[in-house]
């Protein structure tokens, strides 16, 4: 109701405070969240970075339970150098 109230009187000022939201919920530790924050603000930026923070947390998650961390930190180097060579 209140969402539907400020997109009737200050429609521009929703993707602002999502933006707000999103830096809150980084400032707080909800990356997540904040990637929602982000996606519906528009600022492609923001979640392309967050999108990047949150697949490196999964990704040393499962290597490290799946006892394969050696491979995917050179799989990193590799992801690495690839990227220094654009």
């Amino acid at each position: 109701m209140l969402l539907a109230e400020l997109d009737r009187s200050e429609a521009a000022l929703i993707p602002v405070l999502r933006r707000r939201a999103a830096d809150w919920c980084l400032d707080n530790g909800l990356p997540e969240q904040a990637l929602e924050y982000a996606i519906t603000a528009g600022d492609v930026d923001m979640a392309a970075r967050l999108v990047e923070q949150l697949w490196r947390l999964v990704y040393w998650s499962l290597a490290a339970s799946a006892g394969c961390v050696g491979q995917m930190m050179r799989f990193q180097e590799i992801l690495r150098r690839l990227a220094s060579d654009l």
